[in-house]
């Protein structure tokens, strides 16, 4: 017969108020982060798959680095940056009608 492992056979006993409390509240990383649906080009896409891809890290973790790079940059630096990507980037929304 196979054994249970460790973390199973050392499970301590709790009324079954208890864990009914415990089950019923939210993880604590729930409450800290929030998703949010951001529009990328497929050339955005393609560099966020490279930098996945050299570092194994996930989508979210890529962006959060690049917020830290944005947040060290001296704020001209950071505006200039922004303006340039927002004059060049395209437009979400509906492609404009020609009258």
């Amino acid at each position: 017969m196979a054994k249970l492992p460790e973390k199973l056979v050392n499970i301590p006993s709790a009324s079954l108020r208890q864990f009914v409390s415990n089950a019923s509240r939210k993880p604590v990383s729930a409450t800290m982060v929030h998703r949010v649906n951001i529009t990328l080009t497929d050339e955005d896409l393609e560099k966020c798959e490279i930098f996945q891809a050299e570092s194994g890290a996930s989508r979210a973790d890529i962006v959060r680095a690049a917020l830290k790079a944005l947040e060290d940059m001296p704020s001209s630096s950071r505006l200039e940056l922004v303006s340039d990507v927002r004059k060049f980037s395209p437009k979400a929304g509906r492609p404009p009608v020609k009258k």
